[in-house]
């Protein structure tokens, strides 16, 4: 029997939880292509080449294209081994719960997460990567038990994969200012915007990752490479505040308030035959805990929405 490929939704939620009633979960929804993989892991061989039975390797990558600020604040809750896990196939016949159900729990294997969190001029996204080594039976005690087990729901969603087309939204850069109220480039002038906030850490003996910094990556490219331009951009100092601004749901807003100093510029100028530019590049490493989520109307969201339709990052203060 040939099996039917995809997966049709996976869940996170705070660790611990998922049996009971899933606390602070997120669903992944509307994503591109998402993988799980179990592999060998810390295997040793004889003589021969043979290899020894040891551990098995689960890894599961996922690319979210409902990003709201809401599930991106929740990932800060699951890094560190901190979160349990649910990854369901698609149906493997017609009938009703023939999907298998994968559980990643604190009874069964907890996965470390690490993410990428970002937007272009094309669009917004959120990846993520689970990863954790068990026991050879452990792990094929989980597998087996993936073909019985009946997926836990969330009330209040109703599209088994948590798909919310309501919460997609287009890539519309409102504001990319610095030091405040002093745009890096007019909107005509923006060639290419890059947005990437993306954690760091080490993977422990079980292979779980683990998060104790983050990188933040701001590049904007412009066609406005005049020597004024430029000098103008050379004068300003180091540690400026950076702002950017993107469209949210109507007249809301995701922003990004990065705090004086804690990323700094590099420029590069080309003049040439084909193309001259103006690029600048701001990085920093902030810590897990060096965030401040604000939602509400006075940060560009909804009161009380936990930052589904807009809100602000304040990084580095």
């Amino acid at each position: 029997m040939r099996s039917i490929p995809g997966i049709k939704s996976i869940l996170l939620c705070n660790k611990g939880t998922l049996a009971s009633g899933p606390v602070n979960p997120s669903y992944i929804g509307l994503k591109e292509k998402a993988t799980l993989k179990i592999s060998d892991f810390k295997t040793s061989k004889d003589v021969r080449g043979r290899v020894f039975r040891n551990k098995k390797l689960a890894s599961l990558e996922f690319d979210s294209k409902q990003p709201t600020l809401k599930m991106f604040r929740s990932f800060f809750d699951y890094i560190n081994s901190n979160c349990d896990v649910q990854m369901m196939t698609e149906k493997q016949s017609f009938a009703s719960g023939s999907e298998d159900v994968f559980k990643f729990t604190a009874a069964t294997l907890s996965l470390g997460l690490s993410f990428e969190f970002g937007f272009d001029l094309e669009k917004r996204y959120l990846k993520g990567a689970l990863k954790g080594a068990a026991d050879y039976d452990i792990m094929k005690t989980l597998i087996d038990s993936a073909s019985t087990a009946t997926a836990v729901t969330v009330a209040g969603i109703t599209h088994p994969g948590g798909e919310d087309w309501s919460l997609q939204r287009r890539s519309k850069i409102l504001a990319i200012q610095s030091p405040l109220n002093t745009e890096l480039f007019d909107l005509d002038e923006r060639d290419d915007v890059k947005v990437s906030i993306k954690s760091e850490g080490d993977d422990n003996g079980d292979g779980q990752p683990g998060v104790k910094d983050t990188t933040v990556h701001i590049e904007v490219t412009g066609n406005n490479a005049t020597v004024a331009k430029v000098v103008a951009q050379l004068n300003k100092n180091i540690n400026e505040q950076l702002i950017i601004k993107i469209g949210n749901n109507g007249s809301n807003y995701d922003a990004l308030d990065c705090a004086p100093g804690a990323l700094t510029p590099v420029e590069e100028i080309e003049h040439g035959d084909d193309k001259t530019f103006l690029k600048i590049a701001y990085e920093g490493k902030v810590r897990p805990y060096e965030y401040d989520f604000q939602f509400g109307a006075a940060y560009g969201g909804v009161l009380d929405d936990g930052g589904l339709n807009g809100g602000t990052i304040k990084i580095g203060y």
